[in-house]
């Protein structure tokens, strides 16, 4: 069973919200979404984010053509199978 994507939240803050009014709740949520926007774009200036992930696309390069192409093999025998009325 998967668990739910809010079980890492803090009982506390999940009571908080739950006691919040309405328009608490939407000042919260912008508070949150500043937070969220602040951070994405520091780390999309990080200069050592930047060097990982320029390294980790061209360490995953060879895995991704390998799917690609298993992919395209899967799809290659799909369509033989459906023209042939079976699947």
């Amino acid at each position: 069973m998967r668990k739910s994507k809010f079980e890492d939240l803090s009982t506390e803050f999940k009571d908080m919200i739950c006691s919040m009014g309405d328009e608490e709740i939407n000042q919260k949520i912008a508070e949150c979404a500043k937070l969220e926007a602040e951070q994405r774009r520091i780390m999309g200036e990080d200069p050592k984010v930047l060097k990982v992930k320029d390294e980790l696309k061209v360490l995953l390069e060879p895995y991704r053509e390998d799917i690609k192409g298993a992919k395209l093999r899967i799809d290659y025998a799909t369509m033989v199978l459906n023209n042939r009325g079976k699947e």
